[in-house]
């Protein structure tokens, strides 16, 4: 009936006041800080329970990824309650919360730094080196959940019970599993029949129990519900606890859509920087191939003027060639022949003689062109002189 009820939350969580005793407003916050952890599901148990016990000291044993101390610490921010909270682990994990690397202390010391370092503190170290930083009876409230083997549980709480005020309360977490060696059940089954206590059996289950003297006026409606009360309180804590769990999925996706935005912003980017560059590689081909083809047309130009004098050669050629076969064909050339023939057996000085006798009748037979010869001959005898 409870997810039917169609009013505000806020309707919702008084209504739920009015017949349980142990919700409130503070019940249906939205954790700020979801990270993965077993602890998810007890969000909406702790904001009340801080509200209710407004603790001086807060101290958590096994902190991991964080996400319950930073529950609460968001809790202490909101309400501005006076409560110093302190994680203790060594944040190195172990074969039930398993091993991992810095980068779990470091992305948890960087969200407490941000948010939370006004009343908070990390400190890294074993919980029974830790135990010595406080004072008998200065706890008002311890989260035990660090090693699950019942020696392991027996001893954090068996150290740290020194260190708890008279009206202080103590979780266990993962009271509802047995398996894997696990033993917070076993101690759980003791102490429950000794103290106060109420427990919690959705999220691997959390015990709450009060060891002091006196409980605290905030809590005693929990201890002293009946048992219908308490049946209809875990109904409620784990209808409101199943919910977180969505809220992890989706901030998980919102990172994973943020991540996969900027990876195709950046391959966007990188695509417009490959056009970008791909333009200019085809302006510059452009213009590389209009020079080529101007070069093409200017060659082509210099191609056809060498083909037209070429054919304007190979008709002189031609030309030159059937006036040879003229010349040679001729009488003149047939007699030459035969006096080039026959002055090749005449003697050299002979020859001399004969070729200046020639002249002087090739002189005397035109002597219209005698002013000329005298002109060269004179033209010649100063050239010798200088």
């Amino acid at each position: 009936m409870f997810e039917q009820i169609d009013v505000p939350a806020r309707q919702v969580s008084e209504g739920l006041g009015m017949l349980l005793p142990c919700v409130s407003p503070v019940s249906f916050w939205a954790p700020q800080h979801v990270v993965m952890s077993a602890w998810l599901e007890h969000a909406p148990f702790g904001f009340w329970l801080m509200d209710v016990l407004r603790p001086r000291v807060f101290v958590e044993l096994g902190t991991h990824t964080g996400f319950s101390f930073l529950a609460l610490c968001q809790a202490v921010e909101r309400l501005r309650l006076p409560t110093a909270c302190y994680a203790i682990d060594t944040w190195k994990g172990d074969e039930h919360a398993g091993f991992y690397g810095e980068d779990v202390f470091r992305d948890l010391s960087g969200i407490q730094d941000r948010h939370y370092s006004g009343f908070s503190q990390l400190i890294r170290a074993r919980f029974d080196e830790a135990c010595a930083y406080f004072s008998d009876g200065e706890i008002d409230l311890l989260h035990i959940d660090g090693r699950h083997h019942y020696e392991d549980v027996v001893d954090d709480y068996t150290t740290w019970l020194p260190k708890l005020s008279e009206q202080a309360v103590v979780l266990f977490h993962d009271t509802n599993v047995r398996e894997r060696g696990f033993g917070v059940w076993r101690l759980w089954e003791e102490l429950k029949e000794r103290h106060p206590s109420f427990e919690f059996i959705h999220g691997h289950g959390l015990g709450v129990l009060c060891p002091g003297a006196s409980i605290p006026p905030g809590v005693r409606p929990l201890f002293a519900a009946s048992e219908d009360v308490r049946v209809r309180t875990r109904q409620v804590y784990a209808r409101l606890g199943a919910a977180v769990s969505p809220q992890l999925m989706l901030d998980q996706t919102r990172v994973e859509l943020g991540e996969r935005v900027k990876t195709l912003q950046q391959q966007l980017d990188a695509h417009g920087q490959s056009e970008k560059n791909l333009r200019t590689l085809l302006s510059d081909e452009m213009v590389k191939t209009t020079r080529l083809r101007e070069d093409v047309a200017a060659g082509q130009q210099v191609i056809g003027q060498l083909q037209a004098d070429l054919s304007a050669a190979s008709i002189r050629f031609s030309s030159a060639q059937d006036e040879l076969g003229v010349i040679r064909a001729s009488t003149t050339w047939r007699v030459l022949g035969i006096a080039r023939s026959v002055g090749a057996h005449i003697p050299l000085p002979v020859r001399r003689r004969l070729r200046r006798a020639l002249k002087a009748l090739w002189w005397a037979a035109t002597p219209y062109r005698m002013p000329a010869r005298i002109r060269f001959l004179r033209a010649r005898g100063a050239q010798g002189s200088h």
